[in-house]
């Protein structure tokens, strides 16, 4: 990292609870939409590893340039580094399990969720508009198995997870800037700091 962004990794709260989230779960497969540089992606995968079992699913429209309501408040780059590609931080010892669709989201979700059939847990942290949100999370859920994970960065950029989670009745904490939902909770949202 320091080598191609000249800075050291800064870690979000809830990285270490998603990592601990699938170490606890065991998922047999993971979607993630929106990769950057890879952090959540590594994370992720260390954890499967360690499990040995699991495969991530990630979708990425690379950010050659900044897109704004995604990579315009990254701080420290906007954009990716010169030469690397999505992704590029996942160590190739992790890599077997990853499965890395480069494209909108909004054109690879719906065949990606007919070829798996069953999402253990999902995560949102690509284009953070209210209707590019709307559409993951409405896309997604049908294909959310019960007990399984729903979760979000950015939920302060717009109202649509705070919106999806109280239209189907999910009680979700928020660590940060970051939602997270277990899909049969069953009662009414309510925001919580954990």
């Amino acid at each position: 990292m320091l080598q191609k962004r000249g800075r050291q990794m800064d870690w979000q709260e809830w990285h270490p609870f998603l990592y601990g989230a699938i170490r606890m779960m065991r998922p047999r497969v993971v979607l993630e939409t929106g990769v950057f540089d890879g952090r959540s992606s590594a994370l992720i995968l260390a954890a499967m590893a360690r499990n040995e079992v699991g495969e991530l699913v990630s979708i990425d429209l690379p950010a050659i340039h900044e897109i704004p309501d995604a990579t315009d408040r990254i701080r420290g780059g906007s954009s990716l580094p010169k030469g690397c590609d999505p992704g590029w931080l996942v160590p190739e010892y992790l890599r077997e399990r990853y499965r890395l669709r480069l494209g909108d989201s909004k054109e690879l979700l719906p065949s990606l969720l007919r070829q798996y059939g069953k999402i253990d847990v999902f995560l949102h942290d690509s284009l953070h508009t209210y209707e590019h949100q709307w559409f993951e999370y409405r896309t997604v859920w049908p294909h959310m198995v019960e007990g399984g994970l729903f979760l979000s960065d950015d939920i302060f950029w717009s109202a649509a997870f705070h919106r999806f989670a109280r239209q189907k009745r999910l009680t979700y904490v928020n660590l940060g800037n970051f939602g997270a939902a277990r899909v049969g909770s069953g009662a009414v949202a309510r925001p919580s700091t954990a």
